[in-house]
């Protein structure tokens, strides 16, 4: 609701274990009173993380609420030739969220990157990937 996710300080998602340690750490944080413990983490980490956080290895991000039919250009979808796990399509669709904030010649780059799953380069590979991108959020 208000933008703000957990993940692990690699940026992964959070899991049960992580999430658990977390928030069992809550009770620690809010020692001796009114989470003295937990905004004293806060002040001295250069990440500001509280305890609980420190201790699960996680962090509090701000995200993009939009959705990603919102933010993905829109081109014909194309659908890859490789089967990808879902990190892999999870990253290109990352890719396509932020065509638009990189130049041409940034976002060329980074597809050229993919030479195996693209089959091309150039403009001609961004335009694969966005098309990859959206063949895998449904259109």
């Amino acid at each position: 609701m208000v933008g703000l996710r957990v993940v692990h300080a690699n940026g992964t998602p959070v899991g049960f274990t992580a999430s658990l340690i977390r928030n069992l750490m809550r009770t620690v944080d809010a020692l001796p009173i009114g989470y003295a413990l937990g905004f004293f983490s806060c002040a001295i980490d250069p990440q500001a993380r509280r305890l609980g956080d420190l201790v699960a290895g996680t962090l509090v991000v701000h995200t993009d609420r939009r959705r990603h039919d919102e933010v993905i250009p829109v081109v014909p979808g194309y659908v890859p030739a490789l089967s990808m796990p879902a990190e892999e399509q999870a990253v290109i669709v990352a890719y396509a969220e932020r065509a638009t904030q990189l130049t041409a010649a940034r976002q060329i780059e980074l597809a050229s990157l993919l030479p195996a799953l693209t089959q091309t380069g150039g403009a001609q590979a961004v335009q694969r990937l966005l098309g990859y991108a959206n063949h895998i959020i449904g259109r």
